[in-house]
């Protein structure tokens, strides 16, 4: 883990010396703040995943599952067929390594360097949560209709839709945190949600997944971002109370 300069070390232990007791309180609060939202967000996404597993297990999605398909084939054309192939490849590891790849660079150009490891951790983790989620349940693919490409591993749940979801939501989030009331970041970080909803939607309509299998994904990713930004909150915290462990003891 990237730990802090001595010169941001300084910089921090000057900025808590002069902070008067009511910043100090709220900066609390506003961490307080932070950590609340995130694990009620990651509490939430799980409770509805475990909710969800269980309903697919006891098949109660099956009848809305095949008619959802049958909607979204019914759409089937070769223009559509090229978009959905264009986002299923956004979607695949390739697409999203290589994606990941060059926002990595951007964040080494900015010395954004906490959030390049907790970027690796999420991808990480988000491969290892398809992995071990996909042979725990292990629900077969659609056969509604003639897939449109060929998929060999288990359905439940969507490994394109969770790890688009883990690297756009993250993009969105990092971008949004860097200037929350910077209205553009808005209009930015919204569409970039799109990207992982397309490849959702292109999953469906290759014929690959049920519409419960990218649900899953989505949860999951949700899940599993919350988490990651919790622990990065915790280390950044972890490194400002040494800093401030520090100003103490030049203080005395």
């Amino acid at each position: 883990m990237e730990t802090l300069s001595n010169q941001q070390q300084d910089r921090a232990i000057d900025q808590i010396e002069h902070m008067p007791p009511s910043g100090r309180k709220r900066l609390l609060q506003r961490i307080g703040s932070y950590y609340g939202i995130s694990l009620l967000i990651a509490m939430m996404a799980l409770f509805f995943f475990a909710w969800l597993a269980e309903e697919v297990l006891e098949k109660e999605f099956v009848a809305m599952n095949r008619n959802i398909l049958l909607w979204v084939h019914s759409f089937v054309s070769p223009g559509l067929t090229s978009v959905a192939l264009t986002f299923t490849w956004i979607g695949s590891v390739v697409g999203v390594m290589l994606s990941a790849v060059l926002f990595g660079i951007l964040l080494a150009r900015q010395r954004k360097y906490i959030d390049m490891i907790t970027l690796g951790i999420l991808l990480a983790g988000g491969t290892l949560l398809v992995f071990f989620l996909k042979m725990a349940f292990h629900q077969i693919r659609p056969q509604v209709f003639t897939p449109l490409v060929i998929e060999s591993n288990f359905s439940f749940p969507s490994g394109h839709s969770l790890i688009s979801f883990c690297f756009w939501g993250f993009a969105a989030v990092w971008l949004l945190h860097q200037g929350p009331s910077q209205l553009w970041r808005w209009l930015v970080a919204v569409p970039l949600l799109l990207i992982p909803a397309m490849v959702a939607l292109s999953r469906l309509y290759l014929g690959v997944h049920w519409p419960t299998d990218v649900l899953a994904g989505l949860l999951i990713a949700t899940f599993w971002i919350a988490t990651c930004f919790i622990g990065q909150r915790w280390f950044i915290s972890r490194q400002e109370r040494i800093a401030a462990a520090s100003a103490d003891g030049r203080a005395k």
